[in-house]
């Protein structure tokens, strides 16, 4: 858990689905996630990393008329640049200020880029996601009752299996919580 100071991106980025800091041994344009700590509710996103460099801080700087971000790399350690839409979702952080949070690396990037996608600021991409979870599940439903009436399993139960489709669908297609 690192302690980060929370700055506001840039207007233009206000609708894309990443967050600007620096971690060590990370990937840039890999699916995180960020859980809040302290808040009880766990708040947590998942979204898009983007490295902090010096080309990033120079244009930052150059947009930003009351908080710039610092030019020493070794301070770009404990910065975040966040949209608001990130900042509601995690319950509420506000700028300037610090936070406790908990980056993780998940171990299935599809399933995160999935959640990636239902926690986009993006309406049209969580959209999206939502059809193609939902085109899947019944997708998959239509083949356990072809299954079955195929085949004559007698013991074969399509609709429990649908409705535990259903429910990971459902889980996989939640969006963020906190959103206010």
């Amino acid at each position: 858990m690192i302690t980060y100071t929370v700055y506001a991106a840039l207007h233009e980025e206000t609708d894309k689905g990443w967050v600007w800091l620096k971690i060590d041994g990370a990937v840039p344009r890999t699916t995180i996630k960020l859980v809040k700590k302290g808040s009880g509710d766990g708040h947590t996103v998942y979204c898009e990393y983007r490295e902090l460099d010096k080309r990033f801080v120079k244009r930052y700087n150059e947009h930003a008329e009351r908080f710039p971000l610092p030019d020493e790399t070794n301070e770009w350690k404990n910065i975040l640049v966040i949209s608001d839409w990130y900042r509601r979702a995690l319950g509420g952080v506000t700028l300037q200020k610090s936070i406790d949070l908990e980056i993780i690396k998940p171990r299935w990037l599809h399933w995160a880029d999935v959640r990636a996608a239902c926690h986009h600021p993006e309406p049209g991409v969580r959209v999206a996601m939502r059809l193609a979870v939902f085109g899947t599940w019944l997708a998959l439903s239509a083949f356990l009752f072809a299954l079955r009436a195929d085949y004559q399993f007698s013991r074969c139960y399509p609709w429990l299996a649908t409705l535990l489709l259903f429910t990971v669908a459902l889980g996989a297609s939640w969006g963020v919580k906190g959103r206010r």
